[in-house]
């Protein structure tokens, strides 16, 4: 649950409020100490690393855009969002509205009142030369809400209308009325994602800066949809049609001259391990394939090396994905029907059967293993190589990295 303190943006949330009656006392001693106040009838513990968040406004991208590259630091999560043409239908706002753009700093810090006051006013000066408003102040609740969570914001210390943004929402089967197990849903390219549960129930918390952004809705075998915010808070079940196909023959062969190989990490050795640092359901870690064979590849097995320091029972799921031509990351996903792992191993290979998912390859691909929850430290997974792929959220960016790679490995049967 995000609680969060508004000077400007606080008008994007009640299109009751206008820009000009933004309070002059934003970041003084008098804002921060109702902040604190709030906080400690929350129940928050100031005390401990808490995540602050900071927005700030301006109406060129680019300036953010430059804000962006050279203020990151590496306990920061910087995201951007912008407000659309044609997305404002009050006019008295239009003018003062559109175009704007709106970026997102987060980092886990231990601020006291002094300390917040002093980062307020630090930010301030430092954008300033470069017209950069702070326009919001907040931080995120500690605790995990399992039913709903509610935004709060206030506007020159009063109290505006809650809005549900947390809630229980439902995935169905547009035909059958069916719940849809282990569906995506997120934002595309940003941190904010879930999956569906074995009832096609899920929560998505989404931080106001992306009220005009677009919800993302996919699952194997299914037509993805797209969902406006504004339209995705005010409904409790979606609906997805199956895809039209026509399944092709597959026809396999066993001959002598057919050959396996195994492509990926062949064995592991040492003690690296690693997890991925998931912000929400559906993080998935994943290694590519390389394959330059001049015959098919049928997909037999992939194998994962875990290590279950939890001793808590494993659950992920499959992924096989192309790669994308231009960027080399993970792009369409080939599974035929979702394939959820399960194993209460304490260390080596988790290995799963693809046969029935009848993939037969003829270029590079991915291999992933995603998480149905938020739960990325179980299992921990072996390091091996260094050129690893992952993504924190459901519809996340996917990430490379130069230094590490995943213990991942997969089997096939060269056809001839």
């Amino acid at each position: 649950m995000r609680i969060y303190y508004f000077c400007l943006f606080a008008v994007l949330l009640s299109l009751s409020i206008r820009a000009q009656d933004s309070p002059e006392n934003f970041g003084s001693e008098d804002f921060v100490q109702t902040v604190f106040a709030n906080m400690h009838d929350a129940g928050v513990d100031s005390s401990q690393k808490i995540e602050w968040i900071f927005e700030f406004s301006h109406s060129d991208s680019l300036v953010l855009a430059t804000l962006f590259t050279s203020y990151t630091h590496s306990n920061q999560n910087i995201q951007i969002g912008t407000i659309k043409k044609g997305m404002i239908n009050d006019n008295n706002l239009r003018n003062k509205l559109e175009g704007l753009y709106l970026i997102e700093i987060s980092h886990l810090n231990r601020f006291s009142e002094q300390k917040l006051f002093k980062k307020i006013h630090s930010y301030q000066k430092i954008f300033k030369k470069a017209s950069i408003k702070l326009v919001g102040v907040g931080y995120t609740m500690p605790e995990v809400m399992t039913d709903s969570a509610h935004f709060e914001a206030s506007f020159a210390h009063k109290p505006i209308k809650k809005s549900p943004l947390d809630q229980i929402k439902r995935l169905l089967d547009k035909l059958t009325g069916e719940p849809i197990t282990y569906a995506n849903i997120g934002i595309t390219g940003k941190a904010i994602g879930t999956m569906t549960n074995m009832e096609g129930k899920f929560s998505l918390n989404i931080p106001p800066i992306h009220i005009f952004d677009t919800i993302r809705m996919s699952c194997i075998g299914y037509e993805t949809i797209q969902i406006p915010v504004e339209a995705f808070q005010k409904a409790k079940e979606f609906y997805l049609v199956l895809k039209p196909h026509v399944l092709s023959e597959v026809t396999i062969e066993t001959k002598a001259y057919t050959k396996s190989i195994i492509l990926g990490t062949k064995n592991v050795t040492g003690n690296s391990w690693g997890f991925v640092h998931g912000k929400g359901g559906g993080a998935e870690a994943s290694r590519l394939m390389k394959y330059k064979g001049k015959h098919p590849l049928f997909l037999n097995e992939v194998s994962l090396y875990v290590e279950n320091r939890n001793q808590k029972p494993i659950k992920l799921l499959v992924n096989i994905y192309t790669q994308d031509s231009i960027t080399g990351l993970p792009k369409e996903n080939l599974m035929q029907k979702p394939l959820l792992v399960t194993s209460e191993m304490n260390e080596g290979w988790l290995t799963v059967n693809l046969n029935k998912q009848e993939l037969i390859l003829n270029q590079s691909f991915f291999v992933a293993f995603q998480w149905i929850d938020e739960n990325t430290k179980n299992p921990f997974i072996a390091l091996k190589g260094n050129s690893g792929y992952q993504r924190s959220a459901s519809m996340d960016s996917w990430v490379q990295s130069s230094t590490f790679s995943w213990a991942i490995k997969a089997k096939g049967t060269i056809l001839k």
